[in-house]
């Protein structure tokens, strides 16, 4: 659930010397299957027609889940519609930028790919309208995978510039330079590091991104080594952040 994951920090420009704000939304996880009527000691789904997952279904003895959510489960869409609802009717003054740290999508949902572009695209589209005077500055999470890159990229392409936009078509990281702030934004793919025993790395290979040349050289059954680097990750963050610093950039 998104509970107190959406927060509102405060963060200081030393090249100003004025104080800002900026938006922090992560782990959303959106879960199309909750319903009111689910359990909320399962996973809040309305299973009382199935013939599987018999621990979710609702009985008098179960609390049911609520409207908005439930703390055991993932969010409802109601929920996610509010919170961005609230974002909106209460902008601080000097929001600067938004930053969405993945994670937007059910840990339990087990869904097409055409569902979870489906579902992430709504998911965009909320914040898009919430946030239409604002940077988002958006980042994927081990359960936004599932999708190749150019996909999300697609979605995501309001968002991020052309040069952006490259690197992630091509391994879901980027750097975007605010010349006008005097900071630079860097988004690394994290998902490049899972282990093989996460249960979730079997995604990986669709990561490729469609007519790309570049493989990613984590494979579903590997575990990942302490000094490899994959996507060459590492080498383009050093090289990011050394360019950064020779221009006096601060780096978020």
């Amino acid at each position: 659930m998104i509970r107190d994951y959406i927060i509102l920090l405060s963060w200081l420009c030393t090249v100003s010397g004025k104080e800002g704000y900026f938006w922090h939304i992560s782990d959303i996880h959106y879960d199309p299957s909750y319903s009111i009527q689910g359990n909320g000691n399962g996973r809040c789904w309305n299973t009382k027609n199935s013939a599987d997952i018999g621990h979710t279904r609702l009985n008098d003895k179960m609390p049911s889940a609520g409207i908005y959510g439930h703390y055991n489960c993932d969010s409802s869409w109601l929920l996610i519609e509010s919170a961005a609802k609230v974002m909106k009717a209460n902008p601080a003054d000097g929001i600067e930028f938004v930053l969405w740290t993945g994670d937007a999508l059910s840990r339990h949902e087990s869904i097409t790919e055409e569902y979870r572009l489906q579902y992430l695209k709504n998911i965009t589209d909320l914040l898009s309208h919430t946030f239409t005077g604002q940077f988002v500055f958006p980042v994927l999470g081990h359960e936004d995978i599932g999708l190749n890159y150019s996909q999300i990229a697609n979605l995501w392409s309001n968002w991020l510039p052309d040069e952006a936009l490259v690197t992630f078509r091509e391994n879901g990281y980027y750097t975007i330079e605010q010349r006008s702030k005097n900071y630079q934004i860097i988004s690394l793919n994290t998902n490049l590091w899972l282990a093989a025993n996460t249960g979730i790395d079997n995604r990986m290979p669709s990561q490729r991104a469609v007519g790309s040349s570049a493989s990613v050289t984590l494979a579903a059954a590997s575990p990942v080594i302490s000094d490899a680097d994959p996507a060459n990750q590492w080498h383009w963050f050093g090289s990011t952040l050394n360019k950064a610093r020779k221009k006096g950039k601060i780096s978020r």
